[in-house]
C-alpha cells in the first residue's frame, strides 16, 4: 500500500507524515507552497488532502512537486480542514504525524524538533512566529500570546502522536461521514 501511495523510501523510511489540508475556490497558482512542499518530501512523507472543484484539483496536481501524494478528501464534515485531517490520518503509515496549514512553513531542524517531541508527548502546538511583522501578524502574536494567557490557542499546525490501535475507519465525528466511492 506504501508504495501506490508514494510514500516508499528505499533509503530511510520518514519517521512522520506532514498533512496539509487544502482547499481553493478558483485556480490560481499555489505560490511558494510547491518548492516548499519539494523540501519537505526531502525529510518527510508528504500527504496534500485537497478539497479543491475538479479543475483546481487538476491543476494543483500539476503543480505539487513529485514525492507529494494529492488526494481527494474521503469524509465530509462540517469544517473541511477536519475531512482533510481525518482522511491524511487514514492514509499516513507513520504514527507521528505533522498537520499544518498552506501558510506554515517548517525549517528541516523545527520539524525534526516537532518529530522529536512527539517521541514524548501525544501533542505539540507550535507557537507561531512571524519573520517579518506587517499588521497581521502583529495582531495574530498578540492574539496567540492573549489566547495561550487563558487558556489554549489553535495554531495553524499541530504535531500529533498517532498510535497504531487508533481506530483508523471509526468515525471520529458525529459532524463528519465517510465518503463512499
Amino acid at each position: 500500500m506504501t508504495e501506490q501511495l508514494g510514500l516508499d523510501r528505499s533509503a530511510e523510511t520518514p519517521s512522520a507524515t506532514y498533512i496539509l489540508p487544502l482547499k481553493r475556490g478558483r485556480a490560481g497558482g499555489l505560490g511558494d507552497l510547491p518548492g516548499y512542499l519539494q523540501r519537505v518530501v526531502s525529510w518527510s512523507a508528504v500527504l496534500v488532502v485537497d478539497g479543491s472543484p475538479p479543475e483546481v484539483f487538476a491543476e494543483h496536481s500539476r503543480l505539487l512537486p513529485a514525492g507529494v501524494v494529492h488526494l481527494r478528501p474521503e469524509y465530509a464534515c462540517l469544517n473541511g480542514k477536519v475531512s482533510g485531517v481525518l482522511t491524511g490520518i487514514g492514509h499516513a503509515r507513520t504514527e507521528t504525524l505533522v498537520i499544518a496549514d498552506d501558510d506554515v512553513r517548517y525549517t528541516a531542524d523545527s520539524f525534526r524538533r516537532v518529530a522529536d517531541l512527539l517521541q514524548s508527548a501525544d501533542v505539540v502546538r507550535p507557537q507561531n512566529n512571524f519573520s517579518d511583522l506587517p499588521w497581521h501578524a502583529r495582531w495574530d502574536t498578540a492574539r496567540s500570546l492573549l489566547n495561550r494567557a487563558l487558556g489554549a490557542d489553535y495554531p495553524g499546525t499541530l504535531g500529533c502522536g498517532v498510535r497504531r490501535c487508533w481506530p483508523r475507519t471509526a468515525t471520529t465525528a458525529t459532524s463528519c461521514s465517510r465518503i463512499w466511492s
